[in-house]
């Protein structure tokens, strides 16, 4: 309501009880105006109402803020909904990833190291030379380290995902994390 009035009303009642002392009774000063008598009993009751015609405007304007700025705040809200919903689904994606990246990343490494030992066995047959021998131990080490480096994404990729969704699996009770692990099983199949 932009208008609302404002109303007051007000009573007041007084009464003497007694006199005594100067002034007391009336002089002939006061007889001469007309005054016969003092007055023992008073009253006095009022009624006031008034419109803000002025402040309208600004309660107006006041009220088109605060609509404004709910909003904001539910827009912010969606916004918020949308991007933890979207961080989860990435978490869902680089995790999936993480996990097909470890198997690739170990058969690449035990490919790696057995062709090292092929290599090794030829070299001491003497059939290849010092510099494939060391290319292969170079080969093997570098898949050894990108399968320990996938696993170490595969674990920030996890706990990243723990993140969007707000919980730490590794720190729930048994049954939390049971039914944590049906609602996950239960979205990755509504999603396919």
């Amino acid at each position: 309501m932009l208008y609302t009035p404002t109303v007051a009303i007000q009573a007041q009642t007084s009464r003497v009880l007694g006199r005594g002392g100067v002034g007391s009774t009336l002089d002939a000063s006061a007889m001469a105006l007309g005054m016969n008598e003092l007055q023992d009993n008073s009253w006095f009751a009022g009624i006031s109402l008034s419109f803000p015609l002025f402040d309208g405007l600004s309660r107006k304007a006041a009220i088109q803020q605060s609509r404004v700025s709910l909003d904001q705040l539910d827009y912010s809200q969606t916004l918020l909904d949308q991007s933890l919903e979207l961080g989860v689904r990435a978490g869902v994606l680089d995790l999936l990833s993480a996990s097909t990246n470890i198997r690739f990343s170990k058969s690449a490494s035990e490919s790696a190291r057995e062709n090292f030992e092929l290599i090794q066995e030829n070299y001491k047959q003497g059939q290849v030379t010092i510099t494939q021998l060391i290319d292969a131990q170079q080969t093997a080490l570098e898949a050894r380290l990108a399968a320990a480096f996938s696993i170490y994404e595969y674990i920030q990729a996890h706990l990243q995902l723990e993140f969007n969704v707000g919980s730490f699996i590794m720190l729930m009770p048994e049954d939390q994390l049971q039914a944590f692990n049906n609602r996950f099983q239960q979205y990755l199949t509504n999603q396919n």
